[in-house]
């Protein structure tokens, strides 16, 4: 895959998408990553979330068109979908800014969606319980 990519940047930069890159950068995963994570990779990909960044241009791409996408898959898969589709994007575009598709990966300009830890329970008399992630905190959380 890293002779593909050398062959790649040796010759006038051509324009490449976000979906072409996003077939590269899987390609390169299954060659060098545990295949937990390429499935991973792989699904997080398939979402119908990222249907609208494929046909950027991989430099055309901002802080600006992948948190609607981050936002939607949280919404619609949850925290942790969200959470997944950043970090896997975030990879993505790692690789492209290390190969030098792009100046800069726009994930440094973002913050990741957090996972609330799970709630523990609280017993507050002999036949209550209290779910802490329902109690107001004295932070202002």
């Amino acid at each position: 895959m890293l002779e593909e990519h050398e062959r790649a940047t040796q010759s006038v930069r051509v324009e490449t998408t976000v979906g072409s890159f996003q077939e590269t950068w899987l390609a390169d995963c299954a060659d060098r990553l545990a295949p937990r994570t390429v499935h991973s990779y792989q699904r997080i990909s398939r979402l119908q979330a990222f249907a609208p960044l494929l046909p950027l241009e991989l430099h055309e791409v901002t802080a600006r068109h992948l948190a609607p996408v981050i936002s939607r898959v949280t919404a619609e898969h949850g925290r942790p979908s969200g959470l997944a589709a950043f970090r896997s994007l975030s990879a993505m575009f790692g690789l492209a800014e290390r190969w030098g598709y792009i100046e800069m990966n726009p994930f440094r300009r973002m913050q990741a969606p957090t996972v609330p830890k799970p709630g523990s329970t609280v017993l507050v008399g002999a036949d209550r319980a209290v779910d802490t992630q329902k109690v107001p905190s004295c932070m202002g959380e």
